[in-house]
Protein backbone atom coordinates (compact mmCIF):
# COMPACT_ATOMS: atom_id res chain seq x y z
CA UNK A 1 0.00 0.00 0.00
CA UNK A 2 1.68 3.50 -0.45
CA UNK A 3 -0.49 6.49 -0.36
CA UNK A 4 -0.05 9.87 -2.09
CA UNK A 5 -1.70 12.74 -2.46
CA UNK A 6 -0.96 15.89 -4.51
CA UNK A 7 -1.29 19.55 -3.40
CA UNK A 8 -2.65 22.49 -5.55
CA UNK A 9 -0.93 25.80 -4.56
CA UNK A 10 -3.31 28.15 -3.58
CA UNK A 11 -2.25 31.94 -2.81
CA UNK A 12 -2.30 32.55 0.68
CA UNK A 13 -4.32 35.55 2.19
CA UNK A 14 -2.42 37.35 3.83
CA UNK A 15 1.20 38.16 1.89
CA UNK A 16 0.89 36.31 -1.43
CA UNK A 17 2.66 33.59 -0.46
CA UNK A 18 1.84 30.11 -1.61
CA UNK A 19 0.71 26.75 0.64
CA UNK A 20 0.29 23.41 -0.64
CA UNK A 21 -2.89 22.44 0.36
CA UNK A 22 -2.33 18.52 0.71
CA UNK A 23 0.60 17.57 0.87
CA UNK A 24 2.65 14.24 0.00
CA UNK A 25 3.17 13.59 3.61
CA UNK A 26 1.33 10.19 3.54
CA UNK A 27 4.01 7.91 2.04
CA UNK A 28 5.73 8.32 5.64
CA UNK A 29 3.36 6.01 6.81
CA UNK A 30 4.64 2.95 4.29
CA UNK A 31 2.28 0.22 5.32
CA UNK A 32 1.44 1.34 8.66
CA UNK A 33 -2.28 2.22 7.54
CA UNK A 34 -5.83 0.68 7.59
CA UNK A 35 -7.72 3.27 6.50
CA UNK A 36 -7.78 6.98 4.26
CA UNK A 37 -10.45 9.15 4.49
CA UNK A 38 -10.01 12.59 1.92
CA UNK A 39 -11.87 15.58 1.85
CA UNK A 40 -10.98 18.30 -0.90
CA UNK A 41 -9.43 20.44 2.10
CA UNK A 42 -7.69 17.40 4.27
CA UNK A 43 -6.65 13.70 4.76
CA UNK A 44 -7.22 11.80 7.59
CA UNK A 45 -5.04 8.36 7.86
CA UNK A 46 -6.48 5.51 10.39
CA UNK A 47 -2.91 4.14 11.18
CA UNK A 48 -2.77 0.70 12.23
CA UNK A 49 -2.52 1.02 15.64
CA UNK A 50 -5.94 2.46 15.56
CA UNK A 51 -4.30 6.20 15.64
CA UNK A 52 -5.97 8.79 13.72
CA UNK A 53 -3.67 11.30 12.27
CA UNK A 54 -4.59 14.29 10.05
CA UNK A 55 -3.68 17.55 8.18
CA UNK A 56 -4.56 19.98 5.47
CA UNK A 57 -7.24 23.22 6.13
CA UNK A 58 -8.50 23.16 9.59
CA UNK A 59 -11.08 26.32 9.28
CA UNK A 60 -14.18 25.74 11.14
CA UNK A 61 -11.58 23.45 14.18
CA UNK A 62 -12.45 20.55 11.55
CA UNK A 63 -8.90 18.99 12.54
CA UNK A 64 -9.60 17.79 15.60
CA UNK A 65 -6.98 20.09 17.18
CA UNK A 66 -8.95 22.74 18.80
CA UNK A 67 -8.09 25.18 16.63
CA UNK A 68 -9.97 27.24 14.29
CA UNK A 69 -7.98 28.78 12.06
CA UNK A 70 -9.83 32.36 10.06
CA UNK A 71 -8.51 31.46 6.74
CA UNK A 72 -9.24 28.54 4.03
CA UNK A 73 -5.77 29.18 2.80
CA UNK A 74 -4.05 28.00 6.80
CA UNK A 75 -3.19 24.64 6.28
CA UNK A 76 -1.32 21.95 9.00
CA UNK A 77 1.07 20.59 6.80
CA UNK A 78 2.37 18.19 9.20
CA UNK A 79 0.23 15.00 10.35
CA UNK A 80 -0.80 15.13 13.59
CA UNK A 81 -2.74 12.91 15.71
CA UNK A 82 -7.21 13.38 16.17
CA UNK A 83 -9.67 11.58 18.41
CA UNK A 84 -6.88 9.97 20.83
CA UNK A 85 -8.91 10.05 23.60
CA UNK A 86 -11.71 7.94 21.70
CA UNK A 87 -9.21 6.31 18.79
CA UNK A 88 -10.35 2.69 20.39
CA UNK A 89 -13.84 3.86 20.81
CA UNK A 90 -14.46 5.10 16.66
CA UNK A 91 -16.45 2.58 14.35
CA UNK A 92 -16.40 4.87 10.96
CA UNK A 93 -15.45 9.12 10.38
CA UNK A 94 -17.03 10.99 7.41
CA UNK A 95 -15.14 14.59 6.51
CA UNK A 96 -16.61 17.24 4.38
CA UNK A 97 -13.98 19.98 3.85
CA UNK A 98 -16.09 21.59 6.68
CA UNK A 99 -17.03 18.98 9.34
CA UNK A 100 -16.52 15.64 10.70
CA UNK A 101 -18.72 13.33 11.92
CA UNK A 102 -17.14 10.02 13.90
CA UNK A 103 -19.77 6.91 14.81
CA UNK A 104 -18.47 5.21 18.05
CA UNK A 105 -18.69 1.93 19.40
CA UNK A 106 -21.57 3.08 21.68
CA UNK A 107 -23.65 3.54 18.72
CA UNK A 108 -23.70 7.56 18.57
CA UNK A 109 -22.67 10.00 16.70
CA UNK A 110 -20.31 12.72 17.52
CA UNK A 111 -19.41 15.61 15.32
CA UNK A 112 -16.53 18.81 15.05
CA UNK A 113 -15.90 21.66 12.96
CA UNK A 114 -18.63 23.91 10.71
CA UNK A 115 -22.14 23.76 11.82
CA UNK A 116 -23.43 26.87 10.45
CA UNK A 117 -26.28 25.22 8.64
CA UNK A 118 -26.87 22.70 11.78
CA UNK A 119 -24.90 19.90 9.98
CA UNK A 120 -23.86 18.15 13.02
CA UNK A 121 -27.31 17.71 14.28
CA UNK A 122 -26.79 18.99 18.03
CA UNK A 123 -29.73 21.10 17.95
CA UNK A 124 -27.23 24.54 17.25
CA UNK A 125 -25.20 26.24 14.70
CA UNK A 126 -22.30 26.99 16.58
CA UNK A 127 -18.84 25.78 15.42
CA UNK A 128 -17.64 23.07 17.41
CA UNK A 129 -14.12 22.83 18.13
CA UNK A 130 -14.20 19.38 19.79
CA UNK A 131 -16.71 16.21 19.27
CA UNK A 132 -20.19 16.80 20.72
CA UNK A 133 -22.94 14.53 20.83
CA UNK A 134 -25.08 14.76 17.64
CA UNK A 135 -28.29 14.74 19.67
CA UNK A 136 -31.05 14.94 16.90
CA UNK A 137 -29.92 12.33 15.65
CA UNK A 138 -28.59 9.88 19.02
CA UNK A 139 -32.29 10.57 20.25
CA UNK A 140 -33.13 8.17 17.75
CA UNK A 141 -30.58 5.74 18.36
CA UNK A 142 -32.70 5.88 22.07
CA UNK A 143 -35.75 5.37 20.58
CA UNK A 144 -34.61 2.00 19.83
CA UNK A 145 -32.92 2.64 16.04
CA UNK A 146 -29.63 1.33 14.77
CA UNK A 147 -27.53 4.11 12.76
CA UNK A 148 -27.02 1.65 9.44
CA UNK A 149 -24.67 4.16 7.76
CA UNK A 150 -24.69 8.05 7.44
CA UNK A 151 -22.46 10.56 4.59
CA UNK A 152 -21.99 13.89 4.89
CA UNK A 153 -21.44 16.79 2.73
CA UNK A 154 -20.47 20.56 3.54
CA UNK A 155 -23.89 21.53 4.66
CA UNK A 156 -25.34 18.47 6.11
CA UNK A 157 -26.08 15.09 7.48
CA UNK A 158 -27.77 12.51 6.30
CA UNK A 159 -28.29 9.52 8.46
CA UNK A 160 -29.78 6.11 7.79
CA UNK A 161 -31.40 4.04 10.64
CA UNK A 162 -33.02 0.76 10.95
CA UNK A 163 -35.26 -1.24 13.28
CA UNK A 164 -34.10 -4.33 11.79
CA UNK A 165 -37.30 -4.44 9.22
CA UNK A 166 -38.04 -0.72 8.40
CA UNK A 167 -35.20 1.67 6.98
CA UNK A 168 -35.25 5.42 7.26
CA UNK A 169 -33.35 8.64 6.43
CA UNK A 170 -33.10 11.71 8.46
CA UNK A 171 -30.62 14.74 7.74
CA UNK A 172 -30.10 17.92 9.50
CA UNK A 173 -28.40 20.67 7.30
CA UNK A 174 -28.80 23.33 4.67
CA UNK A 175 -31.37 22.54 2.44
CA UNK A 176 -29.68 20.87 -0.59
CA UNK A 177 -29.91 18.05 -2.34
CA UNK A 178 -33.16 18.91 -3.47
CA UNK A 179 -34.77 19.57 -0.32
CA UNK A 180 -33.31 16.64 1.76
CA UNK A 181 -31.35 18.66 4.30
CA UNK A 182 -33.59 21.07 5.87
CA UNK A 183 -31.62 24.12 8.11
CA UNK A 184 -32.59 23.67 11.93
CA UNK A 185 -34.66 20.94 11.93
CA UNK A 186 -33.92 16.96 11.92
CA UNK A 187 -36.29 15.85 8.75
CA UNK A 188 -37.11 12.79 7.55
CA UNK A 189 -36.08 12.11 3.89
CA UNK A 190 -37.02 8.44 2.85
CA UNK A 191 -38.81 5.61 4.20
CA UNK A 192 -39.04 2.39 3.53
CA UNK A 193 -41.06 -0.84 4.07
Amino acid sequence: KEVYSIGKDQPDNTDGRTTTIDLDYAPEFGNDFTDIILSDTQVLVKKTDGSWNTWGRGWYGMLGDGQHRSSYYQTTAIPHQVLNAVQEQVVDVKMSNGHMIVLMTDGYLYGLGANDNYQLGNGNNTQQLALVPCTWFNDIVDSGWTIKHFIINTAGTMVCFTNGSIDKVYSAGRNVNHGLMIGGTIHTTYSSL
